[in-house]
């Protein structure tokens, strides 16, 4: 069943929803992360994983790389606890520009 409305609405309904629903997931990873930094963070996880810089971004430099998989997940860990605040903020921000948006047709007067 489909209501009746104007060419592309469900499109413009869809995207919206889309968008709230990341900007919510955005905002819960942002609180999750500074609750509990040495929890499990799969949205920053994935994150990382498709964009490398973003590990690099909080990741202090060490004189010598991690030898194994489990010291580089503690090095990650305490690197994510000791920047959580602005890893916090900075998915905070993207979840609230996320949400603000530019004005839609329906609100930019029509000139006649």
């Amino acid at each position: 069943m489909r209501m009746p409305q104007a060419k592309g609405s469900m499109t413009e309904v869809s995207l919206r929803f889309a968008r709230w629903m990341l900007a919510a997931l955005l905002a819960a990873s942002g609180i999750w992360i500074a609750a509990s930094p040495r929890a499990d963070q799969p949205l920053l996880d994935a994150a990382e994983r498709a964009f490398p810089a973003i590990r690099s971004a909080y990741l202090e430099e060490t004189v010598q790389p991690p030898r194994d998989d489990r010291e580089r997940r503690d090095l990650v860990a305490r690197s994510r606890e000791d920047n959580r605040w602005s890893i916090a903020g900075v998915m905070l921000a993207l979840a609230g520009s996320l949400i603000v948006s530019l004005p839609s047709k329906r609100t930019i007067p029509h000139r006649p």
